[in-house]
């Protein structure tokens, strides 16, 4: 009776937990950046029956585990998916992503990709843009908003809404402006690895990590979490429980 009680238990309260996130039947994105190994097990030293390049595209079959594990610092469950090849087996699921890879973009007419890099500063902010505009289909009217006051605008802002209840907002500033991705009910795994991949247009020299990225209970509010000539480009915060923000910035005029 026991047995059968944490059964049924396990099945309301820990399987929707997923559900908010990915359900059986989506298509989930790789985003570990050196690709993502494939096991027979839900575990990490089980055989390996494949890899998965980035950005590899996996369909979810089933979802068999309910306890949650820490690997790599991010905690997650193991999935067993299917690959466009048809090779199926057991993924940790902090290493896909609902939100795609891009391997290459569009930026001020010129195409962008981990071999055709640019680290000026002014593209960041519309690398968000493309990429936010390329990852999710718009959803109802843009709405713009400015506080200017006799001619001058301290801020203003275009906001964008997007699928799932995400959003684009386009900031403009007395000097410069700033590109946000604010994102409905993301995990932190997914946050990070958004941002690692959209880095890969950016010659990794050029600029600086904080190694707390993504680790919000352990920055401060509004801390920087990317650097570029000593200007801060990029912040990540927790705008509320369910919503965490991405700024890009291009810091002046």
């Amino acid at each position: 009776m026991r047995t059968i009680f944490l059964i049924i238990y396990a099945m309301i309260f820990c399987i929707p937990a997923y559900s908010q996130y990915y359900k059986v039947g989506d298509n989930l994105s790789v985003v570990a950046m050196d690709g993502l190994n494939v096991r027979a097990l839900p575990d990490e030293h089980s055989l390996k029956v494949g890899k998965l390049d980035n950005g590899a595209v996996v369909e979810l079959l089933r979802i068999d585990s309910l306890e949650s594990q820490t690997i790599f610092g991010f905690t997650g469950h193991w999935i067993f998916i299917r690959d466009t090849n048809d090779l199926e087996g057991y993924v940790f699921d902090a290493f896909v992503s609902r939100y795609p890879v891009m391997k290459t973009l569009k930026v001020f007419d010129k195409e962008l990709s981990a071999t055709n890099q640019n680290s000026d500063i002014e593209f960041l902010t519309q690398i968000l843009v493309e990429y936010a505009l390329k990852a999710f289909n718009r959803e109802g009217s843009e709405t713009v908003y400015s506080n200017e006051f006799q001619g001058t605008s301290a801020h203003g802002f275009n906001i964008v809404p997007l699928q799932n209840g995400n959003r684009l907002i386009l900031h403009s500033y007395y000097e410069g402006h700033s590109t946000e991705l604010e994102l409905k009910n993301p995990r932190l795994s997914e946050v990070y690895y958004l941002i690692m991949n959209l880095l890969t247009f950016v010659r990794k020299e050029d600029y600086v990590l904080d190694e707390n990225i993504v680790n919000l209970e352990a920055q401060p509010y509004y801390a920087c979490s990317v650097t570029m000539d000593n200007n801060c480009v990029i912040r990540v915060f927790r705008k509320a429980d369910d919503v965490i923000s991405i700024f890009f910035y291009f810091p002046c005029c």
